[in-house]
């Protein structure tokens, strides 16, 4: 109320009673801006939500405070009102309060008055607070806490545990839900994600929605293996159909989750990586996954990796070892498989799960896979020459296998690296040829 006057509707049909309630506040400290009316038209006619206070006489000729009260209420309007009477029963001042008046006050107590104003303003002020912190720190749709919230209570949990974890849910195809049916069924099944993932964790963690389609679950003193059952029994609890206007939703999802302390120590760490393990379960088709630092792009270490990796292809620092592949009945030689091994001048050995997706992104496959072949081709012949003749097997990235050049490519190396014979250069397609299409490949 800092800063500008007491907005006030008065009724009351008496100028000079309600001179002596203007006076009761202004002596409070109150600067006002208000209006007197004495019917039911004039009450209508000024009722705005914008009023701080509605002071009315309980005794009207046609129209009393019962009534004005009645018409505020069916406006929808929450405005402190106060009775103002000279002479009103108990019942009916207790009646009137119930009702949902804020107050009443006798004519000749209106000293009264203004403290009775203060303390409902102030009363009001602090609701009003309240519900603004609300509001910032929970999801307007759901009411479920939201990003900050969630963000604040993960601090507070690595303060406090030695452990916890941190779920993030993404529901699986929900746009074709909001495409099919509407945003109206779309909200309807994001309200009811809230009381549906309760019924299996416990009350004490918090359950929050961090915007679209995405919910997040933090589980104090909780590790990897813990987050896991609780992932699967999330998913299990998904199974149920939700019915949103009259429709049954099949709904699936896909959890990612980070650990404190082994993932990270902050909470926005955290949240990044279960979004990284997130959407590695909806890459493997599978429904939870745990973060692993080979899935993440963002990993600072792999960042530093990829100037390394471009200079390892450059300077041939990736070499193959041979795995020999034997026939358990006979134990003969059957075969052998190069494996890509990369020896880092500072990190030591670097698997390949590790540096293949790097090479990935980076659009090194090409060049990376032309390298080994053509190692792998080299090292055959020599082989052949030493008369060790058996199929060698080398593994391809998905990346080659969609590449249109691939094909021809493969036969430019095999003929190269083949003393540039037919024969000889079939003969080493065949040794070329098993490919395999799994993510992170070479060996």
């Amino acid at each position: 109320m800092a800063g500008r006057p007491l907005r006030v509707l008065m009724l009351e049909d008496r100028p000079e009673d309600a001179e002596l309630v203007l006076h009761e506040l202004r002596r409070a400290g109150f600067e006002l801006n208000w209006r007197r009316v004495e019917d039911e038209a004039g009450f209508k006619g000024n009722l705005d939500p914008e009023l701080d206070l509605v002071l009315a006489d309980y005794h009207q000729p046609q129209f009393n405070a019962m009534r004005a009260l009645k018409i505020m209420q069916d406006m929808g309007l929450d405005i402190p009102f106060v009775i103002v009477s000279g002479a009103i029963g108990e019942d009916m001042a207790v009646a009137a309060v119930r009702q949902g008046a804020m107050d009443y006050v006798l004519k000749d107590r209106l000293a009264r008055l203004g403290t009775a104003v203060k303390a409902e303003l102030r009363r009001r002020q602090r609701l009003a607070q309240a519900a603004l912190e609300h509001h910032a720190l929970h999801d307007s749709l759901t009411d479920l806490p939201n990003r900050l919230m969630l963000r604040e209570e993960t601090q507070k949990v690595i303060a406090t545990n030695a452990t916890a974890v941190l779920l993030l849910l993404d529901i699986d195809n929900f746009k074709e839900v909001n495409d099919s049916f509407g945003h109206q069924v779309g909200d309807s099944l994001l309200r009811q994600m809230g009381p549906r993932l309760k019924e299996r964790i416990d009350s004490a963690h918090v359950i929050a929605r961090l915007g679209g389609d995405e919910f997040a679950i933090l589980l104090p003193g909780a590790d990897a293996e813990q987050g896991s059952r609780t992932a699967h029994a999330i998913l299990r609890a998904l199974e149920q159909p939700f019915v949103s206007e009259d429709h049954a939703l099949e709904v699936t999802a896909s959890i990612g989750i980070a650990a404190f302390p082994e993932h990270g120590a902050l909470a926005e760490t955290l949240l990044r990586r279960a979004d990284v393990a997130m959407y590695a379960a909806k890459r493997t088709g599978g429904a939870y996954a745990v973060y692993r630092k080979e899935d993440d792009p963002y990993d600072p270490t792999r960042l530093l990796l990829r100037a390394d990796l471009r200079r390892a292809i450059d300077h041939r620092d990736i070499t193959l070892y041979y795995q020999p592949q034997v026939a358990l009945a006979t134990g003969e030689l059957t075969g052998t498989e190069a494996l890509a091994r990369w020896k880092h001048a500072e990190r030591g050995w670097i698997p390949p799960a590790e540096f293949i997706p790097i090479a990935e992104r980076m659009g090194l496959m090409r060049p990376l896979t032309l390298y080994l072949l053509e190692l792998a081709g080299r090292d055959a012949e020599s082989m052949s020459k030493a008369g060790i003749v058996r199929p060698l097997s080398v593994n391809v990235s998905m990346r080659n296998l969609l590449d249109a050049r691939f094909p021809e490519m493969l036969e430019e190396v095999i003929a190269r690296t083949a003393g540039g014979t037919p024969e000889a250069g079939n003969h080493r397609e065949r040794r070329h040829g098993r490919a395999r299409s799994r993510a992170g490949e070479h060996g």
